[in-house]
């Protein structure tokens, strides 16, 4: 081989690789986006998971109240059926 030629595969091994190290990052890159976009939905999806175990607490608070108001409500109710039906 004559040394133009080594010198043209030299240089389109060179240009290859360019290319090859262009694309490397560019796909880096991408990949880097992604994983920060995928971060940011992971954090936010935990914000959301916390607001729904929020809400979930104040309802079993609230229906712990009504329940603990409601049974001596109930049970005087009762009471008070089983004393009309001992007049009927």
């Amino acid at each position: 081989m004559d040394n133009e030629k080594v010198v043209e595969l030299l240089t389109d091994i060179r240009d290859a690789n360019r290319q090859l190290l262009d694309e490397y990052r560019r796909l880096a890159n991408d990949a880097l986006a992604l994983q920060k976009q995928a971060l940011e939905e992971q954090k936010e999806s935990i914000e959301r998971q916390k607001l729904a175990v929020d809400t979930q607490l104040r309802h079993v608070r609230l229906y712990r109240i009504v329940i603990f108001v409601s049974f001596p409500v109930v049970a005087f109710m009762v009471w008070l059926l089983l004393r009309l039906f001992r007049y009927i």
